[in-house]
């Protein structure tokens, strides 16, 4: 496990790169005494996160450190330092807004649902108004203010724009089943 940990903060890469290096390299798995067999490899990408919370639970990272420093006396600088990898991020958050989730839905409805459904039956798209609203909605994201008037004209277009594509789709899908 320590190992492992070693050998994820020496090359600076993620959970999954390291897992897949651990799986390829050889010289990984000898580091960290753990040799796999030709057909085996490790398939949980989230190996790395529940060994560092298992690290954090159980290890005694004082003793830790005072064994390292003892063992390795000659070759450390600073002995009075003690690096962990404590990384923990959330990806993709962003100031919450109404607005988004309704672009983010009608999105899906018409591109996703709709257009690939009228594309796979050969059937051709019904009217729409999502063209014009994904305009509005690029001129909406580039205004640096946003009064509460336009969020609530928006909030409005895009609710019924979202019904009126989820109806549609509930008609194509009658119409071509």
């Amino acid at each position: 496990m320590f190992g492992l940990m070693f050998l994820k903060h020496y090359l600076n890469c993620s959970d999954k790169k390291l897992i897949e290096r651990f799986n390829t390299d050889w010289p990984f798995q000898f580091f960290c005494q753990k040799v796999l067999g030709a057909d085996q490899y490790i398939k949980d990408m989230n190996l790395p996160s529940r060994i560092r919370s298992y690290i954090s639970e159980h290890a005694n990272l004082n003793q830790l450190q005072a064994m390292l420093l003892t063992h390795w006396k000659g070759d450390v600088e600073n002995t009075n330092a003690l690096f962990v990898d404590a990384t923990c991020y959330e990806s993709y958050i962003r100031f919450p807004t109404d607005i988004k989730p309704l672009w983010e839905a009608n999105q899906w409805v018409y591109e996703k649902l709709l257009f690939k459904l009228c594309a796979l039956t050969n059937t051709k798209r019904p009217r729409n108004k999502y063209i014009d609203q994904k305009r509005k909605q690029l001129t909406y994201y580039r205004l640096k203010r946003k009064s509460y008037k336009k969020d609530k004209v928006r909030k409005r277009s895009l609710l019924h724009l979202l019904n009126k594509g989820l109806s549609t789709y509930s008609i194509v899908t009658r119409i071509s089943c």
